[in-house]
């Protein structure tokens, strides 16, 4: 289930084109999108989804 061009070790379905959410490790990625990623961030145990040192704005890493 995953695609051509994911992220190398990411498990990654894709939603008309785009990475919809992906597992890295032991780490869920959703994607929120820019203008739901403060709320979606604001919940118990939420984060920015961070792999690289640089987050990706509108992704979030549920708990």
């Amino acid at each position: 289930m995953t695609s051509p061009g994911r992220p190398p070790g990411v498990a990654a379905p894709r939603y008309t084109g785009n990475m919809a959410v992906g597992v890295m490790g032991d780490d869920l990625m959703v994607r929120v999108g820019p203008d739901a990623a403060d709320e979606a961030l604001a919940r118990p145990g939420a984060r920015l989804f961070d792999f690289t040192g640089r987050p990706m704005r509108g992704w979030g890493v549920p708990r």
